[in-house]
Parts: C-alpha cells; structure tokens; sequence
C-alpha cells in the first residue's frame, strides 16, 4: 500500500513516473554513483538496476485540489471518493477536542466565535492552539472572546459568511444552487434589472462573477475563462424564443451578489426566469430553488453536483427544488424535489401569481 499525501501537487513528471510504475508494477532506478561497468558493485545491486525490483502495491492518493487539475491518466486508474466540506457542528467538535486535550477551558459561544473564522479542521486546530498559547502567556487556561478576536486580527482570518437566500416576494429575485470546494453544494441569489431602453436596441450587463481568472498548478500558468456570462446571453436569447417577448426593447442587468463562486452553465435556468420576473414585474416565489442547463430553444439540460445542491437547499429550508427531469434519480425523488424538462414548465411553476402577491403583502 503506497499513500502519496497532497499527489496533486506532484511535477508532471514525477506523475509519469508514477503511471509508469502502476502501468509496469515494476519501479527502476537511477543514479549518479552507479556504473554498470564498475566490478566493485556487488552483482544483486547490478540485477536491481539493470531489472528493477517488483512494485505491485495499491495506491491511495489525497489531494485538496478540483479533479480537473489532476492528470486524466491517473484519474482513470482510479477509484475517486470525495469527501464534504466540514459543517460548522463538526468544526465545534473538533474545537472543543483541541481544547480539551490542551486542558482549557472554553465556553460555547466562544468555541462557535472561532468556528465562525474556520474554514477547516487545521484552521480550527490552529487558531485554538494560538489561542491557547496566548492565554498561558497570561497566565490563565481560559480562552477569552478577547483572545480570539486577538489571534483571528493577527492571523487575518477571514469571518465566515454563510449567504441567506431571498425569502421575499421581490421581482427579479431567484435562489439558485452551486457546487463550490469540489463538492460541497451552496445556495446563490441572482438579481435581474429589465428597463425599457432608451435607444433603439437594449443592453445585456452582466455582473458579479470573474470572467477571466489565471491560474497556476503543476509549473504551468493559464487563464480560465468562466462560462457564466455565456449563460446568461443564453438564457435572454431563450427569454425571447420561449416567451416572443422582444427582448431587445429592454436594458437587461443581471447580477450574482454575494461574492459566490460562479463558473458553469448550471445557472442559466434561474438566470431566465430571474429576467422574465423582471420583465413581467412578477415576484418568483422565494422558498423554490432552480438549477440547470437552458438551450436557446428554451430546453432545460443536465448538470452536475445535483446531490450535493439538493442539500444544501433543503438545509436552508426550500419547500420546492426544481432540476432538470435528466438529472432525477430515485433517491432525489420527494414532494420537494420536481423534474424540470423544459423553461416553459419551470415558468409556470415558480412565477407567483397576482393573488399570491397580495396575499403576502396583507
């Protein structure tokens, strides 16, 4: 068994190296030192250079990076198993473990404090045992709110913010669903503007997400280009073949708040009915949750990560999640979870009507 910690950050060729040796089971070595001509070097350690040694083990190999960045190669020789993001209750219970084998002393609000700055288990770790340094320097084995907040300005740790979806009745307002971490599912809100244009062709403005962002992994740079604003040209062209309303009338912002992680067209289904609610001034219902793929011809497409969106919106309390009917599976099956095939059908079922309106605001 051979266990390779953080494999993704492995050069491109020590990864050849590797698939060469899984490919062969057997591993060869190199060396400076060795002359196979030297009659000095005991015969067993010509026979290792020369045929190598045998090198048949299984490998496990962990990594904090997307599976994109890893080398499709090896990705296919293995079995990959994905783990969720810590929740915040396991983040507690890891904090209070570290606390308790240093022998401290800590309250419950004050342990939920760091919690609110831990993005990990290592930050969680790493923060409490500051903290612990810190309140042995003065004296004491209780951490204090003022020695949190001490080490978290030190260390410029970044609050936590866990984005709330819109619970009012407002036009132009959707709660979507995204993937973010490599797996762990997240709600969005997404905003749409529609205004009568004041020349003769309207604007689409899109704003909120990165368009460009370079990256850097395995000694190579590289720009990705996000699809997101793709999406939503996509998802106005289907407004106008889906509802012949002229879409080129109005002045069309659509914006993602929040500062969320949006990269994929898994968001051009809420993005068209956000546009049509602003268009029409009708409210879209704010306990449903949309996501999915939108054609210009208004068809809705299988995405990815749909598990891990379905959680994440029923734990922020969605009544209605709708996805496209090809991503249903029999475990996804329930009164809150509806296949969607096409936006003319997602149209009907999250615009709320004129009584509902009225009904809320009384």
């Amino acid at each position: 068994m051979l266990f390779i910690d953080e494999i993704g950050e492995l050069h491109p060729s020590q990864m050849n190296r590797l698939l060469k040796v899984l490919e062969d089971r057997r591993v060869f070595f190199e060396s400076a030192y060795y002359n196979e001509n030297d009659e000095n070097i005991p015969p067993y350690i010509h026979e290792v250079f020369k045929n190598g040694i045998p090198a048949d083990f299984r490998l496990i190999g962990a990594t904090t990076r997307s599976p994109g960045d890893l080398p499709p190669a090896l990705r296919s020789r293995c079995t990959e198993i994905y783990f969720d993001p810590l929740t915040p209750q396991t983040l507690k219970s890891i904090a209070l473990r570290t606390a308790l084998s240093c022998k401290l002393n800590i309250s419950e609000s004050n342990t939920e404090h760091i919690v609110e700055y831990a993005r990990n288990g290592r930050d969680c770790v790493r923060i409490l045992e500051t903290c612990a340094s810190l309140a042995r320097l003065n004296g004491h084995n209780d951490i204090t709110k003022t020695d949190i907040k001490q080490v978290v300005e030190s260390g410029r740790y970044v609050k936590r913010c866990d984005f709330e979806p819109n619970r009012r009745l407002r036009a132009g307002v959707i709660n979507a669903m995204a993937v973010a971490g490599g797996s762990g599912g997240i709600m969005l809100r997404i905003e749409a503007s529609a205004k009568r244009a004041a020349g003769q062709k309207g604007e689409i403005l899109c704003t909120g997400v990165i368009e460009n962002e370079k990256m850097e992994g395995r000694g190579r740079e590289y720009t990705r280009t996000s699809s997101a604003k793709a999406s939503v040209f996509a998802a106005v062209t289907a407004v106008s073949n889906v509802t012949l309303i002229d879409v080129s009338k109005y002045d069309i912002h659509v914006h993602f708040p929040g500062g969320v992680p949006v990269d994929g067209p898994s968001a051009g289904a809420a993005v068209f009915c956000a546009v049509c609610s602003a268009i029409k001034n009708i409210p879209i219902d704010p306990f449903c949750a949309v996501t999915g793929e939108i054609s210009i011809k208004g068809d809705i497409l299988p995405v990815g990560g749909v598990g891990a969106k379905i959680e994440a919106a029923r734990k922020k309390g969605m009544e209605r999640i709708f996805i496209p009917s090809a991503n249903m599976r029999e475990e996804y099956d329930g009164k809150d979870v509806l296949g969607i095939p096409d936006a003319a059908a997602l149209l009907r079922r999250v615009m709320t009507v004129k009584a509902d309106i009225k009904a809320a605001d009384a």
